[in-house]
């Protein structure tokens, strides 16, 4: 039973006292007064005592109210505990969220960043792949003439030994200090005699003097490398003379690889001496 119903019945309690009053000052104007006297002090007796009953069951009421007032205040402070926790997870999943976005932005940047670097990779590997392919057919046009060369050093070196004899008859020359320029003249003269009988046809711009020297030698001596090349007149198959600072004769080289300013010759036998990187060349 609700306070409010309790508070109704005790209304209707006191409205039923008055009742009975009103209804025993009506009766004493035409009943005895005794027994009216008596009926009155029992009925009011019945009235205090429901009453007493409706003033105990309102006590009862309101301590029951005040115990389910204590109760949900403590529920109250409970679901408030509760709730400010739950905020405080949320706002822990909030922030938890926010670093998540973070990092999937910078994975995206990152996975973006590697794309493109993917792409830059597979566009050199292209690239290096292409640049292979020139490389090996570069090596295939290089192996092809050095296979032409060492033919035509073949033919330049059977042609030397038929000028074997010139060779060791200039050699015997250019014993004499005195008579050295002389001497290699007659080489040069026989040099020009010789190349023009197996040479090839001399270019109009190669027709010039050339003067250089040898820059450095293969390790089986048998290549020099010349500073001298295409820009000063120097050709393919073109016949070099080599000779000391002093103009001593040391042996003929047949160019077989030609750039714009360098040149390789093959050296060709019988050789006088020894060559050495510093010795001087020459085409006349």
């Amino acid at each position: 039973m609700s306070t409010i119903q309790k508070a109704f019945i005790f209304i209707v309690v006191v409205l039923a006292v008055l009742t009975a009053a009103v209804n025993l000052v009506l009766f004493a104007q035409r009943a005895n007064w005794f027994e009216k006297a008596k009926a009155v002090e029992t009925e009011l007796a019945k009235v205090k005592a429901e009453a007493q009953t409706a003033k105990k069951d309102l006590a009862d009421a309101k301590e029951s109210h005040s115990a389910k007032v204590s109760a949900l205040e403590i529920e109250k402070n409970t679901l408030k505990t509760d709730l400010d926790a739950k905020t405080a997870d949320l706002e822990t999943v909030r922030a938890d969220k926010a670093q998540l976005e973070g990092l999937a932005a910078d994975l995206k940047a990152g996975m973006q960043i590697l794309s493109v670097n993917v792409d830059a990779l597979a566009q050199r590997t292209k690239e290096l792949q292409q640049a292979k392919d020139l490389a090996e057919a570069r090596l295939e046009e290089v192996r092809a003439a050095a296979l032409s060369a060492e033919e035509n050093l073949a033919i330049s070196e059977r042609k030397a030994r038929d000028l074997a004899s010139q060779t060791e008859s200039l050699t015997q020359e250019l014993a004499s200090r005195d008579d050295k320029i002389d001497s290699l003249q007659k080489a040069i003269d026989i040099y020009k005699s010789y190349t023009g009988d197996i040479g090839p046809v001399v270019p109009a711009a190669s027709k010039k003097a050339v003067f250089g020297k040898i820059t450095g030698m293969s390790r089986d001596g048998n290549t020099a490398f010349v500073s001298v090349g295409a820009d000063d007149g120097i050709y393919k198959d073109m016949m070099l003379l080599v000779y000391k600072a002093d103009g001593t004769f040391v042996a003929n080289a047949k160019v077989y690889d030609v750039s714009a300013d360098k040149a390789a010759a093959r050296i060709v036998a019988p050789v006088v001496g020894t060559i050495a990187e510093g010795d001087n060349v020459t085409n006349k």
